[in-house]
């Protein structure tokens, strides 16, 4: 399937009212875009290219609100935290 698909496919189930479903596809579509990005696949450059598009991320996401880095307070086995005992976004989107 297509990157362009599984974007569309989200679209469909957002608009379906099926926020899990597409959620499953969107991430499916940033794995995607990740692995041609970066010539390769895995965790980490996944989370990067979270980490490095994150401004247009949260830019489209929030009408114009451009946010560079944000870090929650969540609890998941697979994440280490920050010196301040919080979780990236780019952790919590990959693990979760």
């Amino acid at each position: 399937m297509s990157i362009g698909t599984r974007v569309a496919d989200a679209v469909e189930k957002m608009q379906a009212s099926d926020p899990d479903g597409a959620l499953f596809s969107i991430c499916a579509a940033i794995e995607a875009t990740a692995k041609k990005e970066h010539s390769g696949g895995g965790r980490s450059v996944y989370k990067e290219f979270i980490h490095s598009n994150l401004g247009l991320i949260t830019d489209v996401a929030f009408g114009g609100r451009r946010i560079l880095n944000i870090n929650l307070a969540y609890d998941h086995p697979d994440i280490d935290k920050t010196s301040e005992g919080l979780c990236t976004v780019q952790d919590i989107l990959y693990h979760a």
